[in-house]
């Protein structure tokens, strides 16, 4: 019996099930980029942000001022506060999750495509530079990544994403994957990939098929989606208006 169960665990160990579709107001044309927090989705798009979750609501308008976005280009979600990076001002435009302004910060990096935040840190990408600035409470504390097609150098980086400790770097042929101070840990071959989104588990977006993978990067499923993220044993994917909402589990017993 026990043997019959380990080759179970073996063949196909998790399920993913469908919890929820929701209608959202918004083309996927409009769409920059998704992340989710508790029951919130928030959608970065071109011109303001839209929130998904106990109804819908948009903020940051387009405009010069305080609280508003020139050129959005990224977005990421800590503690609630939800940090936007906005190329057309150079800085990064911080609300809380009902979408009121907190404050911004200025950043250096001349052309800067993704952020993730972990604790105090905000990790900016510069794919013209093959590089990571990352910048602490008041500035830019120090950088990392060096072109290059060898392992522990970066090759056309398209996405960031931190977690646990680690920064996971989207590259167009691979996931290279390095500590938060820049220590090269690994690198995992992965082609034609276009965001990545990292927790529990990841999510990589590959035209238009979001593939799903466990912290040691082992294929659970690939799911049809323009968008994804992923939060906890949460993924959500939207396609042609539509968020679908799914649950990761184990498909055995007891877990």
């Amino acid at each position: 019996m026990i043997s019959i169960i380990l080759l179970f665990l073996i063949v196909e160990p998790f399920k993913v099930e469908l919890t929820e579709e929701v209608k959202v107001p918004v083309s996927s044309e409009e769409v920059l980029k998704i992340k989710t927090f508790g029951n919130y989705t928030y959608f970065l798009l071109k011109d303001k942000i839209l929130r998904e979750g106990n109804g819908i609501i948009k903020f940051g308008n387009f405009g010069m001022e305080e609280g508003e976005l020139t050129g959005p280009v990224s977005i990421d979600i800590e503690n609630g506060r939800v940090f936007v990076l906005d190329r057309g001002s150079k800085n990064i435009k911080v609300f809380d999750r009902n979408g009121n302004f907190l404050f911004s910060r200025e950043i250096e990096t001349e052309e800067p495509t993704s952020i993730a935040i972990s604790g105090e840190k905000v990790f900016i990408l510069d794919p013209l530079k093959s590089q990571i600035d990352v910048y602490g409470e008041s500035s830019l504390s120090y950088s990392f990544g060096h072109f290059g097609k060898g392992e522990g150098f970066i090759n056309s980086p398209l996405d960031i994403d931190v977690i646990g400790g680690r920064v996971y770097v989207l590259e167009r042929d691979r996931v290279s994957i390095f500590s938060e101070i820049g220590d090269f840990i690994q690198a995992v071959n992965l082609k034609n990939g276009k965001s990545i989104s990292v927790d529990k588990y990841i999510s990589i977006l590959t035209d238009s098929t979001t593939i799903l993978f466990d912290q040691s990067f082992k294929k659970i499923g690939c799911f049809k989606g323009e968008f994804s993220a992923t939060e906890g044993k949460r993924l959500v994917i939207f396609e042609n208006g539509i968020l679908r909402k799914y649950n990761i589990g184990y498909s055995y017993e007891g877990k």
